[in-house]
């Protein structure tokens, strides 16, 4: 009991002093000091409700009691009352024009949305106290949103009176950067790191320009340099060595990573990382080492695909289809996964599997454009040409401008007599793309071909023949110089043909009926 009288005696001298109050004399002046202090003393012990009552009775009894408006308006913020909030605002800014209450009433209109208020009051206090730093500074915290340029302005004012805050620094970059004043934002931050040489946020920052800028290099080093005093936070191990894989340094970025391995304690992402850098090195078995690490330690359909890949590229289909039968189990809902699987049994040669993934692939995911396209290719092989081009229309519907598409679709009905001039349609839409594309030229030359368009032909895949070697495409020059007479021309064709594909019957077959042909003349 004696510990309470004494703290109300403590208030009641402290609130003597507070603008706001006075020493008029009166019953109700003297219910609102008593009002003010309980009210003060809940809040002290986080009775938030009872200070808002006792808070209430304060202004009930004296309506110009500045101070308790502050705590109410405070503690209507805090409960999310903001009708009544904003209403003592405008009654507090009525009864009191001094510093302190324009101070408070900046603030609560910045909490509040309003700008403009809060401007005001910044405004005129510095009309009084031009060199009045809080409303400077939070001037340039509020223009640096609506008016970046005259933010700037602030910004200088008041690091000239407080030349040692790397904060102000800092966020002036984070203005310079908006206005894209890189050169400048980049000397903001290094003048806030001399200052504060530990500050992370500081170094983040300027990381972050020299990645925008693509140096990657000294983006890797600011974040390094956090290391020294974030030595436990190894995510900057691991996003400095990201830096220096761009940067294609990755001597320093292996070095950074297994650095980085002591203190994560076996994080899969820094495996994961060290697999795509040896990756990079084409160290293939490495790469599979650290994928495999990775994945150990958390599984994800990217490293199942990658480590697929690793396996793939060391000529192991096996364990590359196998790796993605562990995703499959891992994430039976991919369409990443089943298409892949399609693509690797396609690579087996088993074409029944690669069909069944590829469908399922487009169940999961009907706007996969590549598996119609690898479904489409398959049926043409098996020739079950309807499903192929039924594939290759829907590829289309979803990727109109697909040339390779257009192409593998005019070629597949021309080369079968279908919709020719359709096909030629198609094939010169690919060509606009792709003009100089050897393999387009020669699907138009076979179009032309098949419509007896000779010469035209001929012309189309003579261009063909200078840009791509390839046996189809000598074959087919073969075709139309002996339609066109030319018997020699055409058995040099086959032979030039035959010289990829030695095991080729159909192209003996035509280089005999030829040779027999001259012979027998």
């Amino acid at each position: 009991m004696k510990t309470k009288i004494g703290l109300i005696i403590v208030l009641f001298i402290a609130v003597i002093s507070i603008p706001g109050f006075s020493l008029e004399s009166g019953a109700k002046k003297y219910e609102s000091y008593l009002h003010y202090l309980q009210g003060i003393i809940f809040l002290r012990n986080n009775e938030i409700a009872k200070a808002q009552y006792e808070l209430e009775k304060t202004i009930d009894f004296d309506k110009n009691a500045a101070p308790a408006y502050k705590e109410l308006i405070s503690i209507y913020i805090n409960i999310g009352n903001v009708s009544k909030a904003q209403m003592l605002a405008k009654r507090l800014k009525n009864i009191s024009e001094n510093q302190d209450t324009k101070m408070f009433l900046g603030g609560y209109y910045v909490y509040a949305g309003d700008t403009t208020s809060a401007i005001t009051q910044y405004e005129e206090i510095l009309k009084k106290s031009p060199d009045n730093i809080d409303s400077i500074l939070m001037l340039a915290g509020i223009y640096s949103e609506i008016n970046p340029e005259k933010s700037l302005n602030f910004w200088d004012k008041f690091i000239s009176y407080k030349p040692d805050s790397s904060e102000a620094y800092l966020r002036k970059s984070v203005v310079q950067r908006k206005l894209k004043l890189l050169e400048d934002a980049k000397k903001s931050l290094i003048k806030a790191i001399e200052i504060k040489p530990d500050d992370l946020l500081t170094h983040v920052a300027l990381s972050e320009i020299y990645q925008d800028e693509q140096q990657y290099a000294l983006a890797g080093e600011e974040l390094y340099k956090c290391t020294v005093f974030e030595n436990e936070n190894y995510a900057l191990y691991i996003r400095a060595g990201e830096m220096f894989v761009l940067a294609n340094d990755m001597e320093r970025a292996e070095s950074i990573f297994k650095e980085s391995l002591k203190v994560s304690k076996d994080d899969p992402l820094v495996y994961y990382w060290l697999g795509l850098l040896y990756e990079s090195r084409k160290d293939w078995g490495k790469a599979v080492e650290y994928m495999e690490k990775s994945i150990s330690g958390k599984p994800d359909v990217t490293s199942f695909l990658k480590l697929s890949y690793f396996y793939t590229q060391k000529n192991d289909s096996k364990k590359a289809i196998k790796a993605l039968e562990r995703a499959q189990k891992f994430d039976p809902k991919s369409p990443e996964i089943q298409f892949f699987l399609g693509l690797g049994y396609l690579d087996k040669k088993q074409r029944s599997k690669s069909i069944k993934h590829l469908k399922k692939a487009l169940e999961l995911n009907p706007e996969l454009v590549d598996a119609y396209y690898y479904l489409g290719t398959i049926y043409e092989q098996n020739n079950k040409i309807d499903e192929s081009i039924k594939c290759f229309i829907t590829l289309l519907q979803y990727d109109p401008k697909n040339a390779v598409a257009m192409n593998y679709l005019g070629y597949t009905m021309a080369d079968r007599n279908m919709n020719l001039d359709e096909s030629e349609e198609l094939i010169k839409k690919a060509l606009a793309q792709d003009p100089e594309n050897g393999a387009y030229l020669d699907s138009l030359g076979w179009v032309y071909f098949k419509k007896g368009k000779y010469a035209e032909a001929k012309a189309e895949i003579l261009k063909a023949s200078e840009k791509v070697k390839d046996p189809v495409i000598f074959e087919h020059l073969g075709d139309i110089e002996e339609v066109l007479g030319n018997i020699e021309s055409a058995i040099e064709n086959y032979k030039k043909a035959i010289f990829f594909t030695p095991q080729s019957k159909i192209l003996k077959k035509k280089i005999k009926k030829l040779e027999k042909k001259i012979n027998s003349k």
